[in-house]
């Protein structure tokens, strides 16, 4: 299992590196937008979100994504527009009020849990790239000390 983690972060770390530190933001904005899609689907699988619900959640996730991209003073606005959307959209889906807050929590959590803070990664690497390496690097060390030391 160590041999493994090593042959993949040897493989994976290079190109992670010179594509965030040399390719335009642009870039950068296209592999938060496709790792927080892949996120959002494994945490919508756990929750069992699916449906038209789910895929407006991923239609809003990149909005809000692409909105702190270029308008970063809208993103409250964004993830506001959002949220109501969504609660609009599972009212026109079921009329019946019964489990309608069971029903929109996850979906919300979701939209705000993962778009919403890989958003603040983008105003990271608009201060610098640099930045962005390091706090990858921080999670790294941290979460492999975990890993190792940790029970």
């Amino acid at each position: 299992m160590h041999l493994k983690r090593l042959i993949v972060a040897a493989v994976l770390l290079p190109p992670i590196y010179l594509y965030i530190l040399y390719l335009p933001p642009e870039y950068f904005l296209f592999l938060v937008i496709l790792i927080s899609s892949l996120a959002l689907t494994e945490f919508y699988s756990m929750y069992n979100v699916s449906g038209i619900l789910k895929y407006a959640c991923f239609f809003f996730g990149v909005s809000i994504l692409g909105v702190s991209f270029f308008f970063k003073d809208q993103l409250l606005n964004s993830i506001i527009v959002s949220v109501i959307t969504i609660m609009v959209v599972r009212l026109l889906i079921k009329r019946d009020p019964v489990s309608s807050l069971s029903d929109i929590s996850a979906p919300v959590v979701g939209l705000v849990y993962i778009p919403v803070l890989c958003s603040f990664q983008m105003q990271i690497r608009q201060s610098g790239p640099e930045w962005i390496i390091f706090l990858y690097g921080t999670v790294w060390a941290s979460d492999s000390m975990a890993y190792y030391i940790g029970k």
